[in-house]
């Protein structure tokens, strides 16, 4: 889509990795992920099935470092959120269909596509994307920091 790779941009100055899972095999999903600025050099890229395979403790230390998840399986998506949860990561997660919610639910906050989703995906997340635009994704970052900001400037004025 237009604007996904200064989107992706966007989130790594502001601190965001981007990872990304689809069901494509390996060399689309490598295509895609390059064209999008999403794939950098020294990172992991994995197929869905070898990722089920692994144990806890591989998981957990192959999860930090892999950016794009091929041939993946909709509860591929929801593992992978749980383990950078479990390691103290703050994550949000887009999703589109019936298979995404309980991703959207696992996830510290879910993006639903307003246009292309499905119902379901529509019921199960925080935001709403009105016009399915992954930049909208950095928007909502940039609003959420602000309001976050400001929340804690009042808190620290009333208690001081």
């Amino acid at each position: 889509k237009p604007k996904v790779r200064e989107a992706v941009a966007n989130c790594r100055k502001a601190g965001v990795i981007v990872k990304m899972c689809t069901g494509d095999n390996v060399l689309m999903a490598c295509s895609i992920a390059t064209e999008c600025g999403i794939y950098t050099a020294g990172v992991i890229i994995m197929e869905g099935p070898v990722f089920r395979q692994l144990n806890e403790s591989q998981m957990l230390k192959i999860v930090p470092h892999l950016q794009v998840l091929a041939r993946s399986k909709p509860k591929d998506k929801k593992i992978l959120v749980e383990k950078l949860r479990a390691l103290g990561e703050i994550i949000a997660v887009p999703g589109d269909g019936t298979n995404d919610s309980p991703t959207l639910k696992t996830a510290h906050v879910g993006f639903s596509m307003g246009i292309a989703g499905t119902e379901v995906a529509r019921e199960a997340p925080d935001i709403i994307l009105m016009d399915d635009n992954f930049s909208s994704i950095v928007k909502a970052i940039m609003w959420g920091r602000c309001v976050n900001d400001a929340v804690r400037k009042f808190l620290q004025f009333q208690i001081s």
